[in-house]
C-alpha cells in the first residue's frame, strides 16, 4: 500500500515593525479671569507747532498697565503680539500713521525688558509653563517732519496679542478710547487762491524809440499773489517766502526775466520788483511777510516792468512775452 504524507511547505517568518510617529501640540488653557486689558485715551485734539524739532514727542501715555494675563501651556508655543493694522515702520519703533509728519511709537511688556511693537507681527516661541504677568503698555506720538492740519485715525484695537493655539480668550489688548483725533498747527496754514494760480500781466505797448539806453524801464503794473489762510491757535503765526524763477530758463539768476523764445521783440526782459520796490532776483528766496492768527486773506503786493538790456540801436519791436514761476513756502 503506498502512503503520501502531506507536503510541508516551509517559509520564512518574519515580523513587520511599524513605526509610530505623533506630533505633540501645545495646549493652551486661559487661567485668568478674562482678557488682558489696558485703554488709552488720546485729547481729541492735538497742536503742532512749525517750529518743534523733528523727534519732539508731541503726546506721550505713560505707563498704561493692563488687567492680568494669566495662561498655561502643555508645550513651547507661539505668542504673536504687535499692531492690528498695517503701520509701515520708519525706525527706531517710530511706525507712520496716516498723518504725515507724525509716527506713533508703542513700547510694552508681559514680563521683563520692554521692546516695541511692530508690523508685520514677529512670532515669539515661549516655553511650555504658566505665565501669570501683568503686561504694560507706552503709547507715544512723535514728529517725523512738517505736519499740517489733518485728523488722525486709529485701530479701536490697536495691539493684540495672541497664544498659539489659542482660544479668544487667550489674548491680551491695548484699546484706543479715542479712534479719531484732530491735528491742528499751531500756526495758520495758507494756499494759494485760484485767481493766483496763474496771473497774467499786461506791460502795455511801447514805441521802439521809447528804449533810449541800457536799464531805461517801462512804467510799473501792479499785481498781487493771493493766499487764502486759516487755522492756528492763539499767538501763532507763520513766515511766508517766496521764489520767482524763469520760466524758459530756469538757470536764470538775474534781475529780469528773459523774454520767451520765439518772441518777436529783442533787447528788453521784464523785470520783478517787491513792495519796497526792489528788484526781485531770480531763483533767490524773499520773505514776503508773516500771516498771524485770525489771517483769512494775505496779499502779497508784486510789480513788473521792462527793462532796456541792449543799445537802443540792437532794439527790435515785436511781442515781448516772458513767463515766470513762484513757489511758496510757509516756515
Amino acid at each position: 500500500m503506498l502512503c503520501s504524507l502531506p507536503a510541508r511547505i516551509a517559509g520564512a517568518t518574519g515580523l513587520l515593525l511599524l513605526a509610530h510617529s505623533g506630533i505633540s501640540t501645545a495646549s493652551c488653557v486661559h487661567i485668568g479671569s478674562s482678557p488682558s486689558q489696558a485703554y488709552i485715551t488720546i485729547n481729541s485734539q492735538l497742536t503742532v507747532s512749525a517750529i518743534d524739532p523733528v523727534g519732539k514727542v508731541i503726546y506721550d501715555s505713560g505707563t498704561r498697565y493692563a488687567t492680568r494675563m494669566a495662561y498655561r501651556c502643555s508645550a513651547a508655543h507661539g505668542q504673536r503680539a504687535g499692531f492690528t493694522a498695517v503701520f509701515t515702520h520708519i525706525g527706531e519703533g517710530i511706525h507712520q500713521t496716516n498723518l504725515e509728519g507724525i509716527g506713533i511709537k508703542i513700547t510694552g511688556s508681559e514680563a521683563g525688558a520692554s521692546r516695541f511693537y511692530s508690523w508685520p507681527v514677529p512670532t515669539i516661541t515661549h516655553p511650555a509653563g504658566t505665565t501669570d504677568v501683568t503686561p504694560w503698555y507706552r503709547l507715544q506720538l512723535i514728529k517725523t517732519g512738517p505736519v499740517n492740519s489733518g485728523v488722525l485715525f486709529f485701530p479701536q484695537t490697536i495691539i493684540s496679542q495672541t497664544f498659539e493655539p489659542h482660544t479668544p480668550a487667550n489674548t491680551a489688548r491695548l484699546t484706543m478710547v479715542q479712534t479719531r483725533v484732530e491735528v491742528v498747527s499751531a500756526e495758520p496754514t495758507c494756499d494759494i487762491d485760484a485767481s493766483s494760480k496763474n496771473i497774467p500781466v499786461n506791460l502795455g505797448n511801447h514805441p521802439q524809440s521809447f528804449f533810449t539806453g541800457v536799464n531805461k524801464t517801462t512804467p510799473e503794473r501792479s499785481f498781487n499773489i493771493r493766499l487764502n489762510c486759516m487755522g492756528g491757535s492763539t499767538g501763532g503765526s507763520r513766515n511766508i517766502s517766496y521764489t520767482i524763477t524763469d520760466a524758459h530758463f530756469p538757470g536764470n539768476q538775474t534781475l529780469a526775466v528773459n523774454l520767451a523764445p520765439g518772441a518777436g521783440a529783442h533787447g528788453v526782459g521784464i523785470r520783478l520788483l517787491d513792495r519796497n520796490d526792489t528788484a526781485i532776483r531770480l531763483g533767490a528766496a524773499r520773505m514776503a511777510g508773516t500771516v498771524d492768527h485770525g489771517t483769512t486773506r494775505y496779499d502779497i503786493p508784486l510789480k513788473a516792468q521792462y527793462i532796456q538790456q541792449v543799445p537802443a540801436s540792437q532794439i527790435r519791436p515785436g511781442a515781448a512775452l516772458g513767463r515766470a514761476l513762484f513757489t511758496m513756502d510757509y516756515h
